[in-house]
């Protein structure tokens, strides 16, 4: 075999090989911009207050954009508990800004990352590759990325405490799916 094929298939192994964050794990850290253009930094943010970290599709999405609104039954108890809700989306900055007026009120204090090159979501191995034949109806509706990178996020969401360690994480390859209210709920009141 080729000594290039055989890279490339060590590496595609590899990072299939490796898992989501799970329960216990410590997370990687994210240091980045967010699309306010204010300086991020998973660890620091998280040593203060523990971080809800959601994975969004983007705004074509109506089961992302479901689960968002639907945050709003707990945004009480993420107040008490002091939660920082940070999303990150490989949408458009564009789309990233409608869905933040439709679905989050002036009272929900969310941070939005644009992961414009997929880096994070590959760094946390929820990164997936839209098929060819669906690249097109990705480049019109404006869902993808920055139109080089044909990769969404799984349906992911990760609750991290101030160790940076994960106390509650949800994938799945089902866009359709995410935890529900009252599970969330219930592993944020255990903080």
């Amino acid at each position: 075999m080729n000594p290039i094929y055989s890279i490339a298939l060590f590496s595609l192994i590899y990072h299939w090989g490796l898992s989501q964050p799970t329960k216990g794990q410590k997370v990687q850290n994210i240091h980045t911009v967010t699309t306010s253009i204010e300086e991020f930094d998973l660890y620091e943010k998280s040593k203060n207050q523990p971080i809800l970290l959601i994975f969004y599709r983007g705004f074509y999405s109506q089961s992302c954009n479901k689960f968002l609104k639907n945050l709003a039954h707990i945004q009480s108890l993420l107040d008490e508990k002091n939660v920082l809700t940070v999303v990150v989306t490989p949408d458009s900055p564009q789309n990233i800004e409608k869905a933040r007026q439709k679905f989050l009120n002036s009272s929900q204090k969310y941070i939005f990352i644009h992961d414009y090159n997929c880096k994070i979501m590959q760094d946390y191995k929820v990164d997936i590759q839209i098929a060819k034949s669906k690249e097109n109806f990705y480049k019109i509706s404006g869902f993808a990325n920055n139109k080089n990178y044909f990769i969404l996020p799984m349906s992911s969401t990760i609750l991290i405490d101030h160790n940076q360690t994960v106390v509650y994480a949800y994938h799945s390859k089902n866009p359709r799916k995410r935890p529900s209210i009252k599970t969330l709920s219930d592993e944020i009141s255990k903080l």
